[in-house]
């Protein structure tokens, strides 16, 4: 549990080459495995619909349009590998005993107020951080991007709230370190969520008025006050960054395009999908040029968690998802008040995924939690049935090998990043490669590294670096990046009509797509 709800959160390694998401895979692969095999009872009225969920997503991962990138995923690493642990998690989750979420929901806190001080840290002295990290930004502190740190700050106000005791200045101080975390953030999240956890907060907990009074006192003063103080390099405030968060429907105008065309990839593949981790695909796939346009053409999620559950899994999809939360929410809504904390931080991430990406932390988080204030009644456990043990070492096996999996797309990642830090480092792209198949990020690098050495001289190099494109083009045949990859190699290798080959090549099997065909070589790369 702790390692679900503190290490998950604040693990970061930079070795890997994506430093806050890489490690956070193993943490809750492994995390979720012990929660598993320490023998937890799994709940009878989550099983059925968790169960059904995870037979369609297994479905759409073997028959959708790119297996090896539902496994765990290029960009976010909301894959099968996540999508399991998850399931797995709901299902125990009402089992888990008073005390162990009392003391979670303290660890929590704690966390909170951790990263919260790490994003503050980043916004007045990001010098300081890089003796941790020197090559990456910590705007969004351990998360690595300030949006999911909102959402993480956010579902841990119910939870500062939820002890009932504790000195006023305690409060005051709590909610001081977290209103500090969203105002360094600077998105609208930050200002959006804090509102809705404390009417989560209000209606769960029915915290006494002064309490919220105090507590919500403290986080706006902290808020204003960030927003009024001067940002580092400047000598003036800048309180108009907040309007500015609101002064335009740019956001509005992307999200609508991107809902329209996710709904749309929904209709073109309905029964089960585009599978995990392949909401890139179904979006340059489906979307019209103006979508493509208005959106821009990397949207690798629908955000919005009930178009993402159609997007990777179809209407079968959809109706298991239905079903699950048709047995969880109303456990939730009738959440005893031990747990009501739970109830709150689960319904404040809710919110947050009706507008926001999946993410590896948030959506265990947020299953994890909802599960929990379902339980801590009369919990129907699963009875001591012929196939309970063999599917207790299903489950088992399953997690194991997600682990494995999750591990060795670490290490991939650390190697692949040793590469790409130290020049005429091929070897190592080809032994991430080799590591972990089912990433792509080592092999596309690899073949730019090879197209280079083509250039400056060893034709051998410019060979292998086709090769290498072939084979990714082959393996994943609808990755929207891929021909566009090979164009930008063609280009390296000073054929520019092959360049030309690879991008109408990539038009015919994206219409919609807003590049296109160039006229007249570049440069080096293409524009």
């Amino acid at each position: 549990m702790f390692l679900i709800v503190v290490a998950l959160p604040l693990a970061f390694f930079p070795l890997s080459e994506a430093a806050f998401i890489d490690v956070k895979l193993v943490v809750l692969s492994l995390g979720t495995l012990l929660i598993w095999v320490s023998g937890v009872p799994v709940d009878r009225q989550l099983a059925a619909p968790a169960l059904a969920l995870g037979v369609a997503l297994a479905l759409a991962t073997v028959f959708g349009v790119d297996p090896a990138e539902s496994l765990v995923g290029t960009v976010r690493l909301t894959g099968v590998v996540m999508l399991a642990s998850t399931l797995v998690l709901v299902v125990v989750a009402p089992s888990l005993p008073d005390p162990l979420l009392a003391r979670a929901r303290v660890w929590m806190v704690r966390a909170a107020v951790v990263v919260a001080a790490i994003a503050v840290m980043e916004h007045l002295a990001p010098e300081a951080l890089d003796v941790v990290a020197r090559r990456e930004s910590f705007l969004g502190a351990t998360f690595g991007n300030p949006v999911l740190l909102a959402g993480f700050l956010a579902a841990s106000i119910p939870a500062a709230f939820a002890d009932g005791g504790g000195s006023r200045w305690r409060t005051i101080a709590v909610f001081a370190a977290l209103g500090s975390g969203f105002a360094v953030i600077g998105e609208r999240s930050a200002y959006l969520l804090p509102p809705a956890a404390l009417i989560a907060t209000w209606w769960f907990l029915r915290p006494p008025a002064r309490r919220i009074a105090v507590a919500g006192a403290a986080l706006v003063i902290a808020l204003a006050v960030w927003t009024l103080l001067p940002t580092p390099g400047s000598e003036d405030a800048d309180p108009s960054r907040v309007a500015g968060q609101f002064g335009t429907l740019g956001a509005e105008r992307q999200r609508f395009a991107v809902w329209g065309a996710q709904i749309r990839a929904v209709a073109d593949r309905p029964a089960l999908g585009w599978g995990p981790s392949n909401e890139w695909s179904a979006f340059v796939s489906s979307g019209t040029p103006g979508q493509l346009r208005t959106a821009g053409r990397f949207w690798a999620d629908a955000h919005n968690i009930l178009i993402e559950v159609g997007v990777i899994s179809g209407l079968l999809g959809i109706a298991a998802f239905l079903w699950l939360l048709s047995r969880l929410v109303p456990g939730v809504a009738r959440a005893p008040r031990s747990r009501g904390w739970a109830a709150a931080s689960a319904v404040t991430l809710a919110v947050y995924f009706l507008y926001e990406p999946l993410d590896v932390t948030l959506i265990p988080l947020m299953f994890l939690l909802a599960g929990a204030a379902a339980g801590g009644r009369a919990i129907v456990a699963s009875s001591a049935a012929a196939w309970r043990r063999p599917a207790r070492v299903a489950t088992s096996i399953v997690l194991i090998a997600a682990t494995c999996v999750a591990a060795l797309s670490l290490v991939s990642a650390s190697i692949e990043q040793w590469g790409r830090t130290h020049s005429g480092s091929s070897w190592a792209f080809e032994r991430a490669w080799a590591v972990a198949p089912w990433r792509v990020s080592p092999a596309e690098a690899l073949a730019i590294e090879l197209a280079i050495d083509a250039r400056a001289g060893d034709p051998e190099a410019g060979a292998e670096a086709r090769e290498v494109v072939d084979r990714l083009v082959d393996a994943h045949p609808l990755s929207p990046g891929l021909r566009l990859l090979a164009a930008d190699v063609e280009l390296l290798l000073m054929n520019f009509p092959g360049t030309q080959a690879w991008i109408r090549e990539h038009l015919e099997v994206f219409p919609s797509d807003v590049v296109r065909v160039p006229e007249k070589e570049p440069g080096t790369t293409l524009p």
